[in-house]
């Protein structure tokens, strides 16, 4: 458009889409038979898309012509009248050229609902057996109905199926069945009949019968078929039947089997569709019977021959057979059946049997060939047994042969011991085993043809035994000392001795079987010694006092008795004298030194008076005692010397003085000196008038100063010890002993009592004065202190509890003396325990600070420090390792001038040295070992310290410290098991405060497991003559304890009464004459039980290799079994019973003949008969009760236990056996 004008164009647009397609109505449509139907389909799209219809895939054309169809552009409609027709999947396709989509509609056309209708074409059918068949069913009905067949009047249903099949028909599928159908209009069924044809089948039992004459028996035809078949019996190849025989419908029954009956017969089954048959075969026979032409048991001698003859009898006519010996040879005549032992030799000795079969059964015959010999004899406890001291204990010997040897006892190594009993049966019974009867033991058997012998070695054990010791010794000085304790015990115990609170023995002496003797007494070795006496089983101590007296000297005029000492020094211008005398004369020499006819000095007395003369050379001094002394008391006399002056006094007199001629004032002596006499009378007569020696007694003497011991002197001339104690001296219970004193004696005053003899009551130290180990201390004037040993504290050290291993906690510590100071050297050894290895601690401290010099043993993180100073500078060492915790841990430390050394735990030493001149801690008596911490300090040890060595001497951490602060028991503040008690692998256990409990390792016992136990068949720590045993069942080991002792160990005295208690291990042993008769037997007994199912319980025979026979009564599963043989065969039963319910019940078993009767609680429960024709129990042995030794060897494999429970009133015939006095020897029997 513009000015000019207007004008026009126009354009399509066209927009192009893909097709899609919308059916009405859509998805499942239902409709029903007859409505009017209508479908559209309209499609969109550019261009627009065209329809096309899709029918089901089995449309009718039919109906397709009944449609009607209305179409145009993008849309179609379809309608129809509704039938089954028109059922299916209706598809609408919208296509154009960019594509087609489709939809559909699914009509279901719904039909009127019909009844079911069920049809099978026969209503009766035929099928043999084993035929497959099918029977149809037709069903119809709207819905399709459900179908399930039913067979007669059973709701169950059989199958689900239209047709009903059968793969292959049995006789049992014969019936009516039901077809069934169902839908929701209603039921409908439809029958049939189904027959079977069925021929008969037969069977007979049983098909082969084999019968004892006499017994009865029965034959069965079972026959089935359809119709019912017709049973006949009949004997084959017979027209009739054996009268006897009767039949009684579908059974063939005899009353009393008889030979005429042997054969075939058969049994016919007919029906209408046939006839079967069935066959049976019948043997009547006669069971072997067996009996022996001749004796069954003969003794006889070597190289003789023998014949064994069997007689039977039996239908069929037996087989006869004959068994063994295994090395006989022996064999039987192939034509007469006997069996022939030409040259019978040691290995045909034993039991035939003659056995006898047929269809019938088995019998059988025993002989029992019994060759005279040597006896064999055997010991039950083996080569070697070892006992413990004072227990009971027995030997049993078993002897065998023929005839029975006698058995004797005799010891190899001495004789018997007079309480020991030697019994006729084979035992020895020690009735308490001592030393004396360890030795070697010869059980020696005897009969007619000679003796054989069996030996043992008796080794008695046990702790050591200090039977004798001297109780205590008295000697003198210079004497010699033997101290003895007699000692026992095995092993043989190692004797040591030992001195009681000393470390310093006598200076001489030795040890020699048991003697502790000291050759030559000094004063220091009197006390307390002990002897000790140790082996593996323990350990004893014996106290032995040895009083050692001072040597108190008795001289005799007439003998020439004297003592001579070495001449007297340092004696030119001074003498002192001071001399005890008791004179029993009043004349006489008693002291003399000098030069002949020239200087000596004297004292003597004469004619009462005490004189004391000396000469320098000019002449000499003569001083005489004011009084006169009097015999048999005791004086003191001092005589001195000054020069030339002289002073004598004699005690309760007074001094009185004198002086020398001339101008000499020097004492020159040469000679020994004489006390009590002079060798040569004539020589110093002249010097001292005297002419013989001091008759009396002398003590206490000091020469210028010096005390000289009388036993200690050069030369003694018959001067004994002087009775110085003969007299009651002391008061108040006093022990007079003699001593260098004033009056020659002491007195050991009791508690409360001093003063020379005792006179003065007061309180003073006395034997036991201080508890636990405690030194008593005597206070100067009055009363007395107790130092009591580590952990005991109190007035007389009664409380607390003594600590052997001392336990420390930081603030603690003890001290303790240095000994054997060295001035260039130090050795220490500890051994100690720490809790903790974090830190540091204190383990050992020495100091003087007053010369800056110490030595300390610390720990340091777990390891162990040395850090010591000799004065100028400080050295430290330090251990590479960490000792272990809670473990026992030994450190080494040597100082040796300036060098030390330091080793732990046996590890290589580290070494180092001061760089100083010094080499020592410079020690004096006084300085003191601190250990476990220092005084002040809080850096102490945490834990314990159990062993501690000075410079080789061992401390003695319990009674020889100084000091001791806030400490405690190491077993009770940690553990008693820190110390490592147990040993050989046992584990410590604590069971309280301070105690512990070893569990020991297998083979060990005691209470640290320090013992080996010795093996089974010798002794597993059973006391009392007791022996380990072995279960042979559960293998564990236990104590067989002899009659009268029980417990674990045999340890508890056991009372035995009325009832008994059996366990395991249990039994009695009777002699073997307690069962005296051998055509009957009578047992009574009563027993209870609740644990017992299995166990022997009485048993009498011997083994089987002597005599087959024997007889048994025991529990089986709970019920009772009795068994026996009288040498013809086993006879056994068992009641139905069952009597372990723990209530009493009686028993009494009767035996007359080969007949066995048992009743129980008054009822007949069992009743026997053995076979054969022996009716003799031909047996003589012990009876075992409750079990065996060996239950298993003895009862001949028949029982592997005892009996558990309790038995009372035990008969034996009409005797009542009394369980304390009859029994030869048992074991483990308790009171019930």
């Amino acid at each position: 458009m513009n000015t000019a004008g207007t004008t026009e164009i126009s354009a399509e647009l066209k927009v192009k889409g893909d097709p899609r397609i919308l059916v009405r109505p859509r998805g499942i449509y239902r409709v029903t038979n007859g409505d009017k139907v209508q479908i559209e389909c309209i499609s969109y799209g550019a261009p627009t898309p065209s329809i096309i219809l899709k029918f089901p895939s089995n449309f009718n054309q039919s109906a397709r012509n009944e449609m009607e169809f209305t179409k145009r552009k993008g849309f179609m409609k379809f309608e129809f009248t509704a039938d089954e027709r028109f059922s299916g999947n209706f598809t609408c396709i919208s296509r154009n050229r960019l594509g087609q989509k489709t939809e559909w509609v699914q009509i279901i056309v719904n039909k009127e609902d019909t009844l079911p209708q069920t049809t099978i074409q026969q209503s009766k059918m035929t099928a043999r057996l084993g035929e497959r068949i099918s029977i149809p069913c037709l069903v119809t009905g709207i819905p399709n109905p459900t179908v399930h067949w039913t067979k007669e009047d059973d709701t169950e249903s059989i199958s689900n199926e239209p047709v009903l099949w059968f793969d292959s028909i049995s006789h049992k599928d014969g019936g009516e069945y039901h077809c069934n159908a169902e839908n929701r209009q209603g039921k409908s069924r439809v029958s049939v009949i189904l027959e079977v044809i069925v021929p008969p089948i037969v069977h007979v039992t049983p098909s082969n019968l084999v019968v004892r004459k006499g017994y009865s028996f029965n034959l069965k035809c079972d026959a089935i078929g359809s119709p019912k078949p017709i049973i006949e019996w009949r004997k084959l190849n017979h027209t009739e039947m054996p009268s006897s025989l009767l039949v009684s419908d579908t059974e063939l029954v005899s009353i009393s089997a008889s030979t005429e009956y042997t054969g075939a017969y058969v049994c016919s089954a007919k029906n209408i569709h046939g006839e079967e048959k069935a066959f049976a075969n019948i043997s009547v026979v006669e069971p072997p019977w067996v009996e022996a032409v001749g004796p069954n048991v003969i003794r006889t001698n070597l190289t003789t021959n023998i014949t064994l003859e069997c007689k039977t009898t039996g239908d069929p006519q037996p087989a006869l057979k004959w068994f063994k010996p295994l090395r006989s040879t022996g064999s039987m005549d192939t034509l007469t059946g006997k069996f022939i032992i030409k040259s019978l030799s040691k290995y045909d000795q034993g039991q035939y049997r003659c056995q006898a079969s047929n269809l019938g059964g088995v019998a059988e015959e025993r002989f029992n060939i019994i060759i005279n010999e040597l006896p064999k004899v055997y010991i039950e406890e083996g080569l070697t047994v070892s006992v413990i001291a004072e227990s009971e204990f027995t030997f049993n010997c078993h002897g065998q042969g023929t005839p029975m040897p006698e058995l004797r006892w005799t010891k190899i190594t001495g004789n018997l011991s007079k309480d020991v009993v030697a019994s006729p049966d084979g035992t020895l019974y020690f009735p308490k085993v001592t030393s004396a009867d360890e030795g070697r033991y010869r059980c020696i058997g005897r009969n007619e043809y000679g003796s054989v012998i069996a030996e043992i070695q008796l080794s008695v054990e046990g702790a050591p035994k200090i039977t004798y010791s001297t109780p205590s010794l008295t000697v003198n000085m210079k004497e010699s000392a033997k101290l003895y304790c007699n000692v026992t015990g095995s092993p043989k115990p190692k004797v040591t001795w030992f001195k009681l609170h000393s470390t310093e023995m006598p200076k001489y002496f030795y040890i020699k079987d048991g003697y502790f003797m000291i050759p030559i007494v000094e004063y220091t070795d009197g006390g307390i010694f002990i002897c000790r006496a140790q082996n593996s089983e323990g350990v004893a101590e014996a106290k032995v006092e040895l009083k050692v007296n001072e040597f108190i000297p008795q001289f005799n005029s007439t003998k020439k008795s004297m003592i001579v000492y070495d001449r007297i020094i340092n004696t030119l211008y001074k003498t002192s004298i001071k001399l005890s005398i008791k004179p029993q004369s009043l004349h006489g020499l008693l002291l003399y030194s000098g030069q002949l006819e020239k200087d000596f000095i004297s004292i003597g007395l004469s004619n009462g008076f005490v004189i004391f003369q000396f000469d320098l050379g000019s002449g000499p001094a003569f001083i005489k005692s004011e009084q006169k002394i009097r015999a048999d008391e005791w004086i003191t006399v001092t005589a001195q010397r000054d020069g030339p002056v002289g002073v004598l006094k004699v005690s309760g007199q007074r001094k009185t003085k004198g002086r020398s001629l001339g101008r000499f004032n020097g004492l020159n002596l040469r000679s020994e000196l004489f006390i009590g006499g002079h060798e040569d009378f004539e020589k110093v007569f002249q010097q001292t008038k005297h002419d013989v020696g001091f008759n009396g007694c002398a003590s206490e003497l000091f020469i210028n100063g010096v005390k000289k011991d009388f036993a200690f002197s050069l030369k003694n001339f018959n001067a004994k010890q002087c009775s110085t104690c003969d007299h009651q001296n002391c008061l108040n219970g006093g022990v007079c002993i003699p001593k260098s004193t004033k009056i020659g004696h002491l007195c050991q005053c009791p508690k409360s009592y001093i003063g020379q003899f005792c006179e003065e009551r007061v309180e003073r130290c006395f034997p036991d004065a201080c508890h636990s180990g405690g030194r008593c201390i005597n206070k100067p004037l009055n009363g007395y202190r107790c130092k009591c040993v580590l952990g005991r504290f109190g007035e007389f050290c009664e409380e607390g509890e003594a600590i052997s291993v001392p336990s420390f906690k930081r603030h603690s510590y003890i001290s303790y003396p240095v000994p054997n100071i060295s001035p260039a050297s130090l050795k220490i050894s500890i051994s100690f325990k720490t809790v903790s290895i974090t830190g540091k601690s204190i383990l050992l401290s020495i100091s003087r600070p007053t010369v800056n010099t110490y030595l300390k043993l610390l720990l340091l993180d777990g390891k162990v420090v040395l850090d010591y100073d000799l004065s100028d500078g400080a050295v430290r060492l330090q251990s590479y390792e960490i000792v272990p915790p809670n473990e026992w841990s030994t450190v080494n430390i040597e100082l040796k001038g300036r060098y030390a050394s330091l080793s732990v735990n046996q590890k290589q030493a580290i070494k180092g040295a001061s760089k100083g001149r010094s080499i020592s801690l410079q020690l004096h008596t006084q300085t003191l070992v601190y250990v476990g911490g220092e005084e002040g300090l809080s850096t102490g040890l945490h834990g314990c310290v159990q062993e501690l060595r000075i410079n080789e001497q061992r401390i003695d951490l319990v009674n020889s410290f100084v000091e001791a602060h806030k400490f405690s028991s190491c077993y009770k503040v940690l553990s008693p098991c820190l110390s490592q008690p147990c040993v050989n692998n046992g584990k410590c256990v604590t069971v309280a405060a301070g105690k512990f409990q070893c569990a020991c390792a297998k083979g060990y016992e005691g209470n640290t497991c320090q013992r080996k136990i010795k093996m089974c068949g010798k002794y597993f720590g059973c006391k009392n003559g007791g022996r380990c045993w072995t279960d042979r069942l559960s293998g564990n080991k236990m104590c067989r304890c002899p009659i009268g002792y029980g417990g674990e160990s045999c340890a508890k005295i056991m009372d035995i009464k009325e009832t008994i208690q059996f366990s395991h291990g249990s039994y009695f042993v009777y002699p073997k004459n307690t069962i005296r008769t051998v055509e009957d037997n009578l047992i009574r007994l009563s027993f209870r039980t609740e644990s017992t199912k299995n166990g022997l319980i009485l048993w009498y025979g011997q083994s089987a290799r002597i005599s087959p026979d024997f007889f048994l009564i025991g529990m089986r599963s709970g019920s009772l079994e009795v068994q026996y043989e009288l040498g013809s065969g086993l006879a056994e039963g068992r009641t139905k019973k069952m009597f372990n319910d723990g209530q009493w019940h009686d028993i009494i078993m009767k035996r007359d003949g080969s007949m066995l009767n048992l009743r129980v609680d008054g009822r007949a429960e069992l009743e026997l008969k053995a076979p054969g024709s022996n009716k003799n129990l031909d047996v003589f042995s012990i009876l075992h009760l409750g079990g065996a030794d060996d239950v298993f060897r003895v009862s001949r494999r028949k029982y592997a236990r005892g009996f558990v429970g309790c038995v009372r009133d035990f008969y034996v015939e009409k005797r009542k056996m009394n369980f304390h006095k009859d029994p030869l020897n048992g074991a483990n029997i308790d009171t019930c």
